[in-house]
């Protein structure tokens, strides 16, 4: 229980150092590998590669995101209309043709059925109009946790700078300090995801 507790409050911490180094992995050996053939400062070139990496993901992220976001928000705003236009009218034809089928049935229920089709459309159109409005208030809610997320990001970016320039003394220092048991669990993990 007591590691849990402390991984809970230490992993929001630490993730953004975990993230930067794996990517820091990720781009330090196709660096290493272009730096040998082309004959460049491996430093440098790891630096280019990260930056290169994250334009990609950043790119990515804006333009998926943005589309996404104009996507849903018109959506969203276009739920009432779709509702007058579309749902109401097959509503209504539908009541027309059961007055039609109750003409000859008893006047007490046709009105009651009468009287339950109005409330249904009503409660229907609350019901779609409440939905669009949640869900924009959903949407500006996430909205207001963006700065924290790109606080996390920065950290996450800038960390991923630094260890993939210094990638094999970090590499270094860390085969120091695990003991020969957890070097041994880390080269089974890393020749697992190999295959």
């Amino acid at each position: 229980l007591p590691i849990l507790v402390v991984l809970y409050f230490l992993l929001p911490v630490v993730t953004p150092f975990i993230v930067a180094f794996v990517i820091a992995a990720l781009v330090t050996k196709p660096a290493g590998w272009i730096a040998g053939k082309l004959r460049l400062p491996q430093k440098s070139l790891v630096l280019l590669l990260t930056a290169l990496f994250y334009f990609v993901i950043f790119a990515a992220i804006v333009v998926g995101g943005s589309r996404l976001i104009v996507s849903a928000g018109n959506f969203l705003a276009s739920l009432p209309g779709l509702y007058t236009d579309q749902v109401l009218p097959l509503l209504n034809e539908l009541f027309a043709k059961m007055e039609e089928i109750l003409d000859s049935a008893d006047p007490m229920i046709a009105s009651a059925v009468e009287n339950s089709f109005q409330q249904l459309t009503e409660n229907l159109g609350q019901i779609v109009s409440s939905l669009s409005v949640n869900a924009l208030r959903l949407i500006s809610g996430y909205a207001s946790g963006i700065p924290s997320f790109f606080v996390t990001l920065v950290i996450t970016v800038v960390a991923t700078f630094f260890m993939a320039a210094d990638f094999e003394r970090i590499l270094g220092f860390f085969k120091k300090i695990i003991p020969e048991r957890g070097l041994k669990i880390c080269r089974a993990v890393k020749d697992s995801a190999k295959n």
